[in-house]
């Protein structure tokens, strides 16, 4: 088909088409310029939305943590572990004294009688005197509890054994005998070794 249109015509015709297209590309460009505004709005308004929720929620857990006092629990909870410790370790101290009794009455040689019992305040060893019938008798009494066999004590002194009297008086005791007693580690009259906890 031949064109027989003036040339100011047909040039009319071409910017009308490049004018088309041009306001194709400005109409798209607007419209998704227009999309990525709303995208973007939508997005700030979700992430305002998230963080106002979140610092309700941190407000919330905050006045429930202050009316919990979580301070005052863990100071009470603190207190209540020193405590236990304390008495765990009084009573790892604590000396069974019925046990302990009954083992040195056994462990005393015939012709001596305990007469007394002391414990020191570090509770290592315990103070003891005795009364028996003659110094040979007085001596066994060391020798006796200080015997590994027995596992009463690891180490037992004689402080000091006393002539207290004679033949011709009524006690049958004529000597008195002082012992220094330390307990072994593993001595069985302590409330820690006895499995009590």
């Amino acid at each position: 088909m031949i064109n027989l249109l003036p040339p100011t015509i047909k040039k009319d015709y071409i910017y009308a088409k490049r004018n088309t297209g041009i306001r194709k590309w400005i109409l798209i460009s607007l419209v998704s310029f227009m999309g990525l505004i709303l995208i973007t709005t939508y997005g700030l308004i979700l992430f305002k939305t998230s963080a106002i929720n979140d610092k309700k929620q941190i407000s919330s857990l905050q006045h429930k943590l202050n009316a919990e006092n979580i301070g005052k629990t863990n100071t009470q909870i603190q207190n209540f572990t020193n405590t236990f410790n304390l008495v765990s370790k009084v009573l790892g101290q604590e000396v069974l004294f019925s046990k302990l009794i009954t083992a040195i009455g056994s462990a005393m040689p015939a012709g001596t009688a305990l007469t007394g019992l002391s414990i020191n305040n570090t509770s290592t060893g315990i103070n003891l005197t005795a009364g028996a019938t003659n110094y040979t008798t007085a001596t066994q009494i060391q020798v006796n509890l200080s015997d590994p066999n027995r596992n009463l004590f690891k180490n037992v002194d004689i402080v000091s054994i006393n002539n207290t009297g004679t033949s011709s008086t009524s006690n049958q005791y004529l000597f008195t005998v002082s012992l220094r007693a330390l307990f072994n580690n593993t001595n069985q009259f302590l409330l820690i070794n006895q499995g009590i906890k």
